[in-house]
């Protein structure tokens, strides 16, 4: 029969949830915020050798949502010599996270989740980025159900559905 996304199954999936904690490593109290961020969990996964054991076919990354929350400092896209004070901003980790992640896994499909309930410079700053680094972009509508500022079990099924649209356009 034909594959649609509906029937498709992956012989592993592995979620590397990073809930709760900004792209870089500013905003909060700082040992916990660097400890926690996207940037030091990603760089984390490299150094326990994750990508050496698991072949990662897609990549999906949905963030920004706490940073734009919390007051993250936007900065200014910069695509080489980062600095740690530069890692406090928004801009520079993003751009500092998605170069990680196309030298790590350069041959890996990656999908950066931009949702409409992000402050304007965070939605645009992960829409530049992903567009250097020749990243797919799915942008959500405020049509995601949502208990601010997150999706409830419904969202998330709506969130799914566009992945899944996005993954597979011709089904």
């Amino acid at each position: 029969g034909v594959t649609t996304p509906s029937t498709i199954t992956a012989p592993a999936i592995t979620n590397y949830a990073f809930e709760s904690w900004t792209v870089g490593n500013g905003v909060q109290t700082e040992d916990a915020v660097t400890a926690n961020s996207f940037i030091t969990r990603f760089e984390n996964m490299i150094k326990d050798g994750f990508f050496e054991k698991t072949k990662v076919d897609t990549l999906i990354i949905h963030g920004g949502t706490n940073d734009s929350n919390r007051g993250s400092p936007i900065g200014e896209l910069q695509y080489s010599d980062w600095t740690e004070e530069d890692l406090k901003s928004f801009a520079p980790a993003v751009s500092y996270l998605f170069n990680k992640v196309k030298e790590t896994l350069p041959d890996t499909r990656v999908i950066i989740i931009i949702d409409d309930t992000l402050r304007y410079d965070i939605a645009s700053t992960l829409a530049a980025a992903a567009d250097y680094y020749g990243f797919e972009a799915v942008h959500l509508d405020n049509d995601i159900e949502m208990i601010e500022p997150h999706p409830t079990v419904l969202g998330m099924k709506q969130i799914e559905r566009a992945i899944r649209e996005a993954m597979f356009p011709e089904n």
